[in-house]
C-alpha cells in the first residue's frame, strides 16, 4: 500500500499517470522524492520536515521517514530541529563558496576531457549554438536565449567518457541545482554572459587547458557572486542599510 502510494505520488509530480520507481525500496523512493523537492526549491529553506507529518502524507511508517531525514541531514540538505524532526537547511556563505569551488574543479576536468575527443562536427555545433544565442540576445528574446544557454553545457560535456568523474558530478550537481533554483532564476540574457560562453567555447575547440581553466573559473565565480548577493543574510543586510 505504502509503496503504491509513493509511486503514484512520484508519477503525479512528474505529470504522468504511470507509477514509477516500483522496484525500489520504500526508503529509496521517499528519499528521491524529498530530495528532488528540496533541490527544485519546492520545499524552501526552513521548511519543517516532521516525521509524523511526512509519514502521514506518504502513507508509511515513521521508520523509513526517519532514515530518509537522517540521510538528507548527512547530505547537508536538512538540519536537525528538536529530537526527531528536521527542517530544510539554509545555505550559508561557506556552503556557497565550497559548492562553486568544487564545481570549478570538476567542471574543468569534465570539459577538458571532452574537448580532447571532440570532433569537427562537435565544434560546428558549439559555434552554431553560440551564434543562435547571440541572435536571440540581439532580438531580445530572453526565453529563447535561456533555453539555448541551458542546453549549451551539454555540448561541452558529451565526449567525456570518465565514468568515475561522471558519477561524482551526478551526485554533486544537486547542490549547484539547489542554489540555482533558490537564488538565480533563469539564465542571464546579457552580452557579458554570452562572451563568457564564447570564451569557454573557443578554449574548448582549441582544447586549451589553460584558457579553459581561466574561462570556466571566471564564469562560475560570477554565478557564485550572484548567489551570494541573493542569500537571505545578504538581502537582510541590504534592507537594513536602506532603512
Amino acid at each position: 500500500m505504502a509503496e503504491r502510494h509513493l509511486a503514484a505520488t512520484a508519477a503525479r509530480r512528474a505529470g504522468t499517470s504511470t507509477p514509477v520507481l516500483q522496484r525500489k525500496s520504500l526508503t529509496e523512493q521517499l528519499r528521491e522524492i524529498l530530495e528532488s523537492r528540496i533541490v527544485a526549491g519546492e520545499l524552501p529553506p526552513g521548511t519543517r520536515l516532521s516525521e509524523e507529518a511526512l509519514a502521514s502524507e506518504y502513507a508509511t511508517s515513521r521508520s523509513p521517514v526517519r532514515e530518509v531525514l537522517a540521510a538528507l541531514e548527512r547530505e547537508g540538505l536538512a538540519e536537525r530541529l528538536g529530537l526527531r524532526d528536521r527542517r530544510v537547511a539554509t545555505p550559508t556563505k561557506k556552503f556557497v563558496h565550497d559548492t562553486y569551488e568544487t564545481w570549478i574543479i570538476l567542471e574543468i576536468n569534465r570539459t577538458f576531457i571532452s574537448s580532447q575527443s571532440a570532433t569537427a562536427a562537435d565544434h560546428d555545433r558549439i559555434i552554431h549554438a553560440l551564434a543562435q544565442m547571440r541572435e536571440a540576445l540581439e532580438a531580445r528574446r530572453p526565453q529563447a536565449y535561456a533555453s539555448l544557454a541551458m542546453a549549451f553545457p551539454a555540448l561541452l560535456h558529451n565526449r567525456c567518457d570518465n565514468d568515475q568523474l561522471i558519477a561524482m558530478l551526478k551526485d554533486f550537481e544537486k547542490y549547484r541545482r539547489w542554489l540555482a533554483a533558490l537564488y538565480l532564476g533563469e539564465a542571464d540574457p546579457s552580452l557579458m554572459v554570452l562572451e563568457e560562453h564564447c570564451d569557454i567555447g573557443q578554449a574548448y575547440i582549441r582544447a586549451d587547458l589553460q584558457a579553459l581553466t581561466a574561462s570556466i573559473q571566471n564564469h562560475v565565480r560570477k554565478q557564485r557572486d550572484r548567489v551570494l548577493q541573493n542569500l537571505p543574510e545578504a538581502t537582510a543586510a541590504r534592507l537594513a542599510r536602506q532603512a
